[in-house]
């Protein structure tokens, strides 16, 4: 029992030589991060492999983000509605003409910020990592240790969390326990330590049917990690209620509406947004969510599409060669037109009798 109590005294000397020997190095997603990693398949899911496309890079690029931009919108109304806050008191200030110019370029630059827009990751894959197997204390404990380093400085990716079991095995942590124990080392005031219980799908679907998706996609940023699959599913999900209702203009204006129509374009499922684009009189971002599709699937049928086409011809391009729902963006198309010749006639109409006049 001495020699067994010896071994369990030396295992913090043991595990920092073992996570730091020369061998683990080589590989440094096992000790440092936990890399992402695609699956193998025929059809592999571009959310949890890059085999297929490489959304990571795609939604980093500057003309992905360029047209997700424009598809968002800016609208200062919207971007700071009214938010439920803490009573405090109002405070007045009296400003020059300069100062006031200052004061809107600062709410514009506020607003920027506030619309940028969360990660789109792969779905992570697991990272436990054996580091040894010692039989021997096998049986010491019933209980298993978690070691944590704490070091100050090391981002939450890069810290060092063994676990040792009962029957003497030692690896890295799993996600969860990570985030388990990086919670109660690092506590976030905002971020439960439980996953709530709004989340999980028998009470998420509940929550959507509320239409509340601003509130879910916010509270998700904080509780997951982008490459987390709860965040994932969660996010998904809101985004295909989004689209079964044609609630699109909730997001716009929001940091949430990139993501979702880049979700959109990469399923292949842009029609309902098309259609809710045309009947609001949006035509040009109508055309980029065209090229934006273009761009995400370059091989389609009419991938020569030229980006600096007329926005109609885009949009009745795609409806020819890529419409899942041919019949409703043909009707849609056609309704638009038809409106837009109607205020042509009135505007020419005005315009003469100004003229007569």
């Amino acid at each position: 029992m001495a020699s067994l109590t010896s071994k369990a005294c030396s295992f913090g000397y043991r595990c920092k030589v073992l996570l730091r020997n020369s061998s683990l190095k080589s590989k440094p997603h096992v000790i440092r991060t936990c890399s992402t990693a695609g699956g193998h398949g025929s059809l592999p899911d571009p959310y949890k492999s890059a085999e297929k496309m490489d959304i990571e890079e795609l939604f980093i690029s500057r003309k992905v983000q360029g047209l997700l931009k424009k598809l968002t919108g800016f609208d200062l109304e919207k971007i700071y509605a009214p938010v439920q806050t803490r009573l405090n008191v109002p405070r007045y200030e009296f400003l020059t003409d300069e100062q006031l110019e200052k004061k809107y370029e600062e709410a514009h630059q506020k607003a920027r910020r506030k619309l940028q827009m969360p990660p789109v990751l792969r779905e992570r894959q697991p990272c436990e990592e054996v580091l040894a197997k010692d039989p021997e204390i096998q049986g010491h404990d019933d209980s298993t240790f978690i070691f944590t380093d704490i070091s100050y400085g090391y981002p939450d990716r890069e810290r060092i969390v063994a676990v040792r079991e009962p029957n003497g095995l030692l690896r890295t942590a799993s996600w969860e326990e990570r985030e388990r124990m990086l919670q109660s080392y690092f506590t976030s005031k905002d971020k439960s330590f439980y996953m709530p219980k709004m989340f999980e799908p028998n009470h998420l679907q509940d929550v959507l049917d509320r239409q509340w998706y601003s509130f879910v996609l916010d509270r998700a940023c904080i509780q997951f990690e982008p490459d987390d699959p709860n965040y994932i599913r969660v996010t998904h999900a809101t985004y295909d209620h989004i689209d079964s209702h044609r609630k699109f203009h909730d997001l716009r204006s929001t940091r949430h509406f990139g993501p979702m129509a880049f979700y959109l374009v990469v399923v292949r499922r842009i029609d309902n947004l098309l259609i809710d684009t045309l009947q609001r009189d949006m035509i040009e971002d109508a055309a980029d969510l065209v090229r934006l599709f273009y761009h995400v699937h370059p091989r389609s049928d009419t991938s020569e599409v030229d980006d600096q086409a007329d926005g109609v011809e885009l949009v009745q391009a795609f409806t020819r060669k890529d419409s899942n729902k041919r019949a409703h963006l043909e009707l849609a198309m056609q309704t638009y037109l038809e409106v837009k010749s109607s205020r042509d006639q009135v505007s020419t109409g005005l315009a003469a009798a100004r003229g007569l006049q």
